[in-house]
């Protein structure tokens, strides 16, 4: 039911976000239609999970299409994959991004403005985010979402502070790490910041608690014990503070 995410590059491995889907937008003829493409109306929310189907609000059977929204303005070879030195990468309209920077904060409505509509045109009715920094505000991006008809999947943890640490269980929940403090307190903490703050909107569509630990942990699933762990304390925590019992 999660049908597919887009996450797009160029040839030349530049990641140029606008200029990618508006090429899209060119090449299909859906700009006259934006109204019909957008499968998902506020009426809809929040999309419930029954058994192991998803429903809108109004019990109809709903089918995930989505894109990651991860603009870093900057050229994808600089991080990942082989440079090729005939690649020379173009000038992006806003200023490169650091790489574990929050995209959907209150303060970056400047590029999430543009883009969010023309994600809607190409017929998605879900944005994955990243890198949540739950001392900001992201008001505006949810509401600007839930008026084109997206629902947002916010992710639990981050890369740069209240991270799930590939490491095997019992490690990854309960190691003290060197200049950084305990592992699973600083993650608990911050997931459940994210959660305060989100559990708000219906157009929350899930949190994910965890993102490709399994290729970054030598031993694989070895991690996967603290994404239960983590996943169980969320529960927990939703109940006793009585939200709305987004999916994880």
């Amino acid at each position: 039911q999660l049908g597919n995410f887009v996450w797009g590059f160029s040839k030349c491995h530049t990641i140029r976000f606008s200029a990618m889907i508006a090429a899209i937008l060119t090449t299909l003829t859906i700009l006259g239609a934006s109204a019909a493409n957008r499968s998902l109306s506020s009426a809809a929310y929040p999309v419930k999970v029954k058994d192991n189907l998803l429903y809108d609000a109004q019990g109809r059977r709903f089918f995930a299409k989505g894109v990651a929204y991860n603009p870093r303005n900057g050229n994808y070879g600089q991080v990942l994959g082989r440079r090729d030195p005939a690649c020379v990468p173009g000038t992006p309209k806003f200023p490169p991004l650091q790489y574990y920077q929050d995209p959907a904060s209150d303060d970056m409505e400047d590029q999430f403005k543009t883009y969010l509509p023309l994600i809607a045109e190409l017929g998605a009715n879900v944005v994955r985010l990243y890198n949540i920094d739950p001392e900001k505000s992201h008001d505006k991006f949810m509401r600007q979402a839930a008026s084109l008809g997206l629902s947002v999947m916010v992710p639990l943890t981050r890369g740069d502070w209240g991270f799930l640490p590939a490491l095997p269980s019992p490690k990854c929940y309960y190691e003290d790490l060197p200049d950084y403090g305990h592992a699973g307190l600083n993650l608990l903490t911050s997931s459940k910041l994210i959660v305060d703050q989100f559990s708000q909107y219906d157009n929350t569509f899930m949190f994910v608690v965890a993102n490709e630990i399994d290729h970054l942990e030598k031993e694989g699933f070895a991690a996967y014990p603290c994404v239960k762990a983590l996943t169980r304390d969320i529960h927990r925590y939703q109940k006793e503070k009585g939200y709305r019992k987004v999916p994880l």
